[in-house]
């Protein structure tokens, strides 16, 4: 039964992080002029809007390369994360760690506070949960 925790809650982070990183080579894509769509760049233009506010609160201003590398960065973590939680690895429950300590900068860097750390809290209990269902031991 542990087991098939570990699995779901594995597959589910994965599939999270392997869209996050489409997003993140779609929005460079475009960027770069190599391909055109337009929902994707409406969403590009959306954060080149909004940066200038949220970058007049920031720690560290980004440009929107530098966003869109961070969020890449962390959709990066949560997927080989989510791997290696998959696969039974302690490294995979750090590299999710890694996502929400980045996730975390974010909202700090830029004085942010908003729904989406309602999905930081559950992205940390998931983790937390996946650390305790690695860390355990088979039962028979």
């Amino acid at each position: 039964m542990l087991m098939i925790v570990r699995v779901i809650l594995s597959l589910g982070l994965l599939v999270y992080g392997a869209l996050r990183l489409f997003g993140t080579v779609m929005f460079l894509l475009i960027g770069a002029g190599l391909l055109q769509s337009a929902d994707f760049e409406s969403g590009r233009q959306l954060l080149s809007d909004a940066l200038p506010d949220m970058n007049e609160s920031a720690i560290i201003p980004f440009s929107p390369l530098a966003y869109t590398l961070f969020s890449g960065a962390m959709g990066l973590a949560m997927t080989l994360g989510a791997l290696g939680a998959l696969f039974k690895r302690i490294w995979g429950v750090w590299l999710l760690a890694l996502y929400n300590a980045l996730f975390l900068a974010m909202f700090v860097n830029f004085g942010i506070v908003n729904a989406k750390m309602v999905h930081l809290g559950v992205t940390i209990l998931l983790t937390f949960i996946l650390y305790l269902l690695v860390r355990a031991k088979p039962t028979r």
